[in-house]
């Protein structure tokens, strides 16, 4: 609060609707800053600041805690959508190590295009069926050709697929929530992934109990569950994600 930024000139509490399409006009920049030129423009040189100093010790805090967990080599969930599409109540989605999936309102298919189409079905009781499509009984094949379909329609441009296969195949939902500005996986082996609207993630290793935050360039930190629990992070960016999915989940055990 001490950067000259902010002793340019009053705040405005509102804006007119106008400048929903058009910049203020020149009259109203001056009523709040007087010494505004032809351009509506305060040109000063800065005096005063310590954003400098602050944005050092913010990178410092950041650095510092990224660092004490990667020292602790912490490994996060192995297996997440990389894509997904919720179509008539089905949610057809894509893994990371390849492997495409629909999770239909109690049943599961899961298969490997790279294996001569090795598919695993789960029933409604979760029993396993595990083997090539040509060798599955005609009523999975009528399934498997029903999901193909879909699977051809949404992911047909699809780009996303790592070029590094991970040879897991038993992984899958079992269960998918969407809300406004949020979706929930939760697969087979207890781990959860949350997505939000503007491109960021958590992750949740069941296994390993650790947290993976991506961010909006897909880059990702990963944090022990004791550390959450002691408050001991100050990533604000984490945290606020973090609280969001706490708030989330806590509705959906109300309803």
């Amino acid at each position: 609060m001490t950067h000259d930024f902010f002793k340019l000139g009053k705040i405005p509490k509102l804006l007119p609707s106008s400048t929903k399409e058009d910049p203020p006009p020149l009259y109203y920049i001056r009523e709040f800053m007087p010494d505004a030129d032809e351009d509506g423009i305060v040109n000063k040189p800065c005096t005063t600041t310590n954003l400098k100093k602050i944005e050092e010790d913010m990178e410092k805090i950041n650095l510092n805690d990224m660092k004490k967990d990667e020292a602790e080599n912490l490994i996060g969930a192995e297996i997440w959508t990389i894509g997904n599409y919720n179509y008539d109540n089905h949610c057809c989605y894509l893994l990371n190590n390849g492997y495409y999936g629909v999770l239909f309102k109690n049943k599961t298919l899961l298969y490997n295009p790279d294996k001569d189409l090795y598919v695993i079905y789960i029933d409604e009781k979760g029993k396993e069926t595990k083997g090539y499509v040509s060798k599955l009984s005609k009523d999975l094949q009528a399934e498997f050709n029903k999901f193909d379909s879909l699977k051809n329609k949404i992911f047909k441009n699809n780009n996303l697929i790592e070029k590094k296969k991970k040879n897991i195949t038993n992984i899958y939902l079992v269960d998918y929530k969407e809300f406004e500005n949020t979706k929930f996986f939760w697969f087979n082996n207890k781990d959860r992934q949350v997505c939000f609207k503007d491109g960021t993630e958590i992750l949740y290793s069941k296994l390993n109990k650790v947290f993976t935050y991506v961010n909006s360039n897909r880059q990702r930190v990963n944090y022990s569950i004791e550390s959450i629990k002691n408050k001991t992070i100050k990533y604000n960016e984490f945290n606020e994600r973090f609280n969001n999915m706490i708030e989330l989940l806590k509705k959906m055990d109300n309803n």
